[in-house]
């Protein structure tokens, strides 16, 4: 099995055209229920148009390098 140590995602708005606010504590807990973590970390930008996103780097020892992004997807349906 290959696994993706390093994983880089980015939560912006959904398909609706809004994302809830999640808490950082929250991200934290649902990517470590689905991962074994050395490392999270969490940061809020805005772009240019003013629009909030997530920025979520994952250090793990156990996530699947081809199904990982899709589990982290997955866990924020918001």
């Amino acid at each position: 099995m290959k696994i993706r140590r390093y994983i880089l995602i980015t939560l912006s708005k959904s398909e609706t055209g809004e994302r809830n606010n999640i808490e950082p504590e929250e991200i934290s807990s649902r990517i470590q229920g689905l991962f074994r973590c050395t490392a999270i970390v969490i940061a809020q930008e805005k772009d240019q148009d003013g629009e909030r996103h997530q920025d979520i780097a994952v250090l793990n020892e156990n996530a699947h390098r081809k199904s990982a992004r899709k589990k982290i997807r997955e866990i924020f349906p918001e």
